[in-house]
Protein backbone atom coordinates (compact mmCIF):
# COMPACT_ATOMS: atom_id res chain seq x y z
CA UNK A 1 0.00 0.00 0.00
CA UNK A 2 1.78 3.10 -1.16
CA UNK A 3 -1.25 5.32 -1.69
CA UNK A 4 -4.05 5.80 0.82
CA UNK A 5 -7.01 3.54 0.14
CA UNK A 6 -10.66 3.45 1.15
CA UNK A 7 -12.45 0.28 2.22
CA UNK A 8 -16.23 0.13 2.45
CA UNK A 9 -18.77 -2.41 3.66
CA UNK A 10 -22.54 -2.09 3.84
CA UNK A 11 -22.31 -0.37 7.24
CA UNK A 12 -18.79 0.98 7.71
CA UNK A 13 -16.26 3.05 5.83
CA UNK A 14 -12.51 2.82 6.51
CA UNK A 15 -10.71 5.82 5.10
CA UNK A 16 -7.65 7.93 5.81
CA UNK A 17 -8.07 10.44 8.64
CA UNK A 18 -8.83 14.06 7.75
CA UNK A 19 -8.72 17.38 9.57
CA UNK A 20 -12.52 17.31 9.66
CA UNK A 21 -12.42 14.36 12.09
CA UNK A 22 -11.26 16.42 15.08
CA UNK A 23 -14.76 16.92 16.56
CA UNK A 24 -15.61 13.22 16.22
CA UNK A 25 -12.37 12.15 17.91
CA UNK A 26 -12.97 14.67 20.67
CA UNK A 27 -16.50 13.34 21.19
CA UNK A 28 -15.70 9.63 21.39
CA UNK A 29 -12.57 10.21 23.47
CA UNK A 30 -14.72 11.68 26.25
CA UNK A 31 -16.24 8.24 26.86
CA UNK A 32 -14.33 6.67 29.77
CA UNK A 33 -15.47 3.19 28.75
CA UNK A 34 -14.01 3.69 25.29
CA UNK A 35 -10.59 4.85 26.50
CA UNK A 36 -10.22 2.82 29.68
CA UNK A 37 -7.92 0.29 27.99
CA UNK A 38 -5.98 2.91 26.07
CA UNK A 39 -3.40 4.19 28.57
CA UNK A 40 -1.83 6.59 26.06
CA UNK A 41 -5.03 8.66 25.80
CA UNK A 42 -4.65 11.82 27.91
CA UNK A 43 -7.25 12.52 30.57
CA UNK A 44 -8.86 14.91 30.27
CA UNK A 45 -8.78 14.66 26.47
CA UNK A 46 -8.88 18.17 25.02
CA UNK A 47 -9.49 19.65 21.60
CA UNK A 48 -5.73 20.21 21.32
CA UNK A 49 -5.21 16.47 21.99
CA UNK A 50 -7.68 15.64 19.22
CA UNK A 51 -5.92 18.00 16.81
CA UNK A 52 -2.54 16.43 17.63
CA UNK A 53 -3.98 12.92 17.23
CA UNK A 54 -5.38 13.76 13.78
CA UNK A 55 -2.21 15.55 12.64
CA UNK A 56 -0.08 12.57 13.67
CA UNK A 57 -2.34 10.17 11.75
CA UNK A 58 -2.33 12.33 8.63
CA UNK A 59 1.45 12.70 8.67
CA UNK A 60 2.21 9.00 9.16
CA UNK A 61 3.81 7.15 6.27
CA UNK A 62 1.16 5.21 4.39
CA UNK A 63 3.83 2.64 3.45
CA UNK A 64 4.86 1.73 7.01
CA UNK A 65 2.00 3.02 9.17
CA UNK A 66 -1.34 3.24 7.38
CA UNK A 67 -4.09 4.60 9.61
CA UNK A 68 -7.83 4.51 8.95
CA UNK A 69 -10.77 6.34 10.46
CA UNK A 70 -13.71 4.00 11.10
CA UNK A 71 -16.78 5.88 9.87
CA UNK A 72 -20.43 5.08 10.59
CA UNK A 73 -23.24 7.38 9.42
CA UNK A 74 -20.71 10.06 8.36
CA UNK A 75 -19.02 10.20 11.80
CA UNK A 76 -15.62 8.84 12.77
CA UNK A 77 -16.30 6.36 15.58
CA UNK A 78 -12.78 4.99 15.98
CA UNK A 79 -9.64 4.08 14.15
CA UNK A 80 -7.40 1.30 12.94
CA UNK A 81 -3.65 1.64 12.59
CA UNK A 82 -0.99 -0.67 11.25
CA UNK A 83 2.75 -0.62 11.86
CA UNK A 84 4.51 -2.61 9.17
CA UNK A 85 8.09 -3.84 9.44
CA UNK A 86 8.62 -5.22 5.94
CA UNK A 87 12.26 -6.06 6.60
CA UNK A 88 11.28 -8.53 9.30
CA UNK A 89 7.94 -9.48 7.69
CA UNK A 90 5.94 -8.50 10.79
CA UNK A 91 3.29 -5.97 11.61
CA UNK A 92 1.18 -4.70 14.48
CA UNK A 93 -2.50 -3.82 14.38
CA UNK A 94 -4.09 -1.40 16.82
CA UNK A 95 -7.69 -0.26 16.95
CA UNK A 96 -10.12 1.65 19.08
CA UNK A 97 -13.84 1.93 18.48
CA UNK A 98 -16.53 3.75 20.40
CA UNK A 99 -19.63 2.14 21.79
Amino acid sequence: MTEPIVLQTERLLLRPWSAGDVEDVLAYSQDEEMVRYLPSVPRPFTRADAEIFIAQRILRSWVTSPSFAIVLDSAAIGGIGLDIDAGNAVGDLAYGISR
